[in-house]
């Protein structure tokens, strides 16, 4: 939902700034009408947004490794894997990167230890 979100963003931002590259649109169309009319928030066109660090990249990354060796770690044992390497990070900045990644450790419920009746 995300990626459709941007791309509508993006791809509208691009038309708006086509729309202002014209001397017509430049001079009867404000920024503001222009994004109405492209079912646009003027929040969005005016939005930049913020590069992600090296450091974030290399933390996620190995985030990632650990995570696929280990699929039920949860945020506080990746967290103590990170700590033994010389990462110096939060569970709750663990927690965000691995939402962002999408990753959520294998577990069992509380009801996979009951008998089945046949």
């Amino acid at each position: 939902m995300r990626e459709i979100e941007f791309y509508r963003t993006a791809s509208g931002r691009c038309l708006v700034e086509e729309f202002l590259d014209t001397w017509f649109c430049k001079k009867d169309l404000s920024i503001r009408r222009q994004c109405g009319l492209l079912g646009l928030h003027t929040s969005n066109f005016y939005y930049d947004p913020v590069e992600v660090s090296g450091e974030t990249l290399r933390i996620m990354h190995r985030i990632d490794e650990i995570f696929t060796e280990c699929p039920f770690y949860g945020r506080r044992l990746i967290r103590e894997a990170l700590r033994r390497e010389g990462f110096a990070h939060g569970r709750e900045s663990i927690q965000t990167f691995m939402r962002q990644m999408e990753l959520r450790a294998i577990y069992p419920n509380g009801k996979t230890l009951e008998e089945c009746e046949v």
